[in-house]
């Protein structure tokens, strides 16, 4: 499952592609991926050059990166 920071960086990415996107935010190559997959907890530089990027604090980074979007849970049909 994705995170809320996951979330956050798919939504500023936009239609970038990622490699683009790590660029912009000066961050190493498929980093942006990692980020949006949740398979990464950012060290301190990552989550600064996120949190310059996303307009957040790094606290607010660390914070995201370790709430998981919740799912929808089924609907039974009928």
């Amino acid at each position: 499952p994705t995170t809320r920071l996951g979330e956050a960086v798919k939504e500023r990415r936009g239609e970038l592609p990622q490699i683009a996107a790590d660029l912009a935010a000066g961050l190493p190559r498929s980093t942006i991926g990692r980020m949006e997959r949740g398979a990464h907890i950012p060290s301190y530089d990552t989550a600064l050059a996120l949190a310059r990027w996303l307009g957040w604090s790094v606290e607010d980074v660390m914070t995201a990166a370790r709430e998981p979007v919740p799912t929808e849970p089924a609907t039974p049909e009928g």
